[in-house]
């Protein structure tokens, strides 16, 4: 007789006949069936748990919380003698379905998992029965893995990490734990635009405890970071802000503009530092790569700040300054400065030069009546009749020398301008007197204006040689810095790329 539905409508026989077998299958399968047992015979071995996980996603690696979060498909086999029948009894039926609440299942957990150990969809995904007692459980789940993070080579660095399971209460005497390959299956992995898996690996150990050794299955998964987006947002513009420092040393002093340059360079290196710091993994067991060579470049600009101050020093030297010594000149201005691409400096001789315009200077004036004057020793003063003193030397006085310059000229004036004469009349003096003491204030005038000008020459002398000698150990200084940041900044980022 055909069975009906509530409706009323008929069910076919085959379906009605299919529905019998299935529940006689299941009552024949579950009638005695516990799964608080573990499913073994008395005289078999341990129970034999083939494990297989396949990666679907690493979704994120939180280097601050030293965690990955991956999600994966645990495909779980077993076998059950408790769960078999023939077939041939049973309408030729080789596999059935059923929910996991019905079966036991394995108490493997990931023993190094950060999130809960229960697997809230493990009422959700059935299980596949074969009529020969094997259990085959495939389910997806989100795993929270705990990873010790090593970031001495980011944003070069590679980690390993690995998922451990273990069963939490059967020894290897009773459960052990077989994997299907010696690999985690990543055929089917979603790319990660952060990391790229480079090897897989599984493995079985044994672990001690007071209650038994137990089997361990691990997973080893092995992650190289991709450090395109590292040098774009952190490596290059570090890298730029640090080489805009050595432009300091290329700067003309007289711009005004030096100190106002690497005082710039430093605070935006510091900005950047603060702003990409959130990008970096907080770790106080070491530092990054990329942190040395950010302390590096703040270390840097720091000292081409102090060294800017002492090279304006070195250009804008004292008023007491004296000429350089002549084997620092040699030094600086003969050898160093032509390499620097500097040239030879100009007045290398400037001290002697100074000293034959003195001399020469010294003989014009002769020649106009006065005598030779010499910056060292600028002779003695010779008090007139009216109490003021004069710059001539005591044979520009003597009036009894026919030789002297001096005297024939006074005496030709005398004769030839009257008015001379008669104004000497008038102030009670001699003709001679008269004109030597208007010689010798002119004298004083002249001699101190030919010593302004010969002392303004010897400072601008003196300073050159100072400013030359900044010049030269500002292209000094640049190009050792430039030697400094290009060592540090390939040493340092190849270093992590080769290593990493």
């Amino acid at each position: 007789m055909p069975m009906t539905l509530n409706e009323g409508q008929e069910i076919p026989e085959e379906i009605a006949r299919q529905k019998a077998i299935n529940k006689d299958l299941f009552d024949h399968i579950f009638t005695n069936y516990t799964k608080l047992r573990l499913p073994v015979l008395q005289s078999g071995g341990p129970l034999k748990i083939f494990y297989d996980i396949a990666l679907k996603q690493l979704l994120k690696v939180d280097e601050r919380n030293e965690l990955i979060q991956v999600l994966v498909w645990e495909r779980v086999s077993w076998f059950d003698p408790f769960l078999k029948w023939d077939p041939e009894e049973f309408g030729n039926i080789t596999q059935i379905n059923c929910i996991p609440a019905k079966l036991w299942l394995p108490d493997v957990v990931v023993l190094n998992s950060a999130s809960n150990f229960e697997r809230e969809i493990e009422t959700m995904i059935p299980t596949k029965i074969s009529y020969d007692g094997t259990v085959v459980w495939n389910s997806p789940s989100l795993r929270s893995i705990a990873c010790h993070i090593d970031v001495r080579l980011f944003p070069y660095d590679s980690q390993t990490c690995s998922i451990i399971f273990e069963s939490w209460m059967f020894n290897q005497n009773e459960l052990v734990l077989v994997p299907k390959e010696n690999k985690i299956d990543t055929d089917n992995t979603a790319r990660n635009g952060e990391w790229e898996i480079t090897h897989t690996n599984a493995s079985v150990h044994h672990s001690q405890y007071s209650t038994g050794i137990f089997s361990k299955l691990e997973y080893i998964l092995q992650l190289q970071r991709k450090s395109l987006y590292y040098e774009f947002n952190m490596v290059l513009p570090s890298s730029c802000i640090g080489g805009m420092s050595i432009m300091a040393f290329f700067l003309p002093c007289e711009s005004g503009e030096k100190i106002g340059l690497a005082m710039t360079v430093l605070l935006s290196l510091c900005v950047n530092m603060l702003v990409i710091s959130g990008l970096m993994p907080a770790s106080s067991d070491n530092l990054p790569v990329i942190g040395k060579y950010f302390v590096v470049n703040i270390i840097m600009v720091s000292c081409s700040l102090i060294v800017t101050v002492w090279i304006l020093n070195i250009h804008h030297p004292k008023g007491n300054a004296k000429f350089l010594p002549k084997w620092l000149k040699v030094i600086t201005f003969d050898y160093l400065a032509p390499i620097l691409f500097l040239g030879r400096f100009q007045s290398y001789f400037v001290e002697d030069e100074a000293e034959n315009f003195s001399k020469s200077f010294g003989s014009e004036l002769e020649g106009k009546i006065f005598q030779k004057t010499n910056s060292k020793a600028p002779g003695k003063y010779v008090p007139n009749k009216n109490g003021k003193s004069s710059w001539f030397r005591k044979p520009f006085m003597d009036k009894k020398s026919n030789n002297n310059l001096a005297s024939m000229l006074v005496t030709s004036l005398i004769e030839t301008e009257p008015f001379i004469a008669e104004e000497a009349t008038k102030e009670k003096v001699s003709g001679e007197d008269m004109i030597i003491e208007k010689l010798s204030n002119i004298d004083e005038v002249l001699f101190y204006i030919a010593c302004r000008l010969r002392g303004d020459e010897i400072r601008a002398a003196i300073k050159n040689e100072w400013v030359f000698l900044a010049e030269v150990i500002d292209r000094i200084l640049g190009f050792l810095f430039i030697i400094f940041f290009s060592y540090t900044t390939f040493y340092l980022l190849n270093r992590g790329r080769l290593f990493g």
